[in-house]
């Protein structure tokens, strides 16, 4: 929102193997652009079983799409 020169963003991850330090939660950036809030997606961030699974993304593939789409 370049107009009011604010941002809104969620992340989050797909882990590709089981791991207790994960935070399990997306984080979230919302604000100004100069001082955004950065804020874990839960109000109670306790972790909950992820077992991973996540598939290998094809990078090269990616990247290839990428360029060709280039305008």
């Amino acid at each position: 929102m370049l107009k009011t020169q604010e941002i809104r963003s969620k992340i989050t991850a797909d882990t590709k193997q089981f791991d207790l330090l994960n935070l399990h939660s997306p984080v979230l950036i919302e604000g100004k652009i100069h001082a955004p809030k950065i804020s874990l997606g839960r109000k109670i961030p306790i972790p909950t079983p992820d077992f991973g699974g996540a598939e290998d993304a094809n990078c090269q593939k990616l990247t290839q799409e990428l360029w060709a789409a280039k305008p």
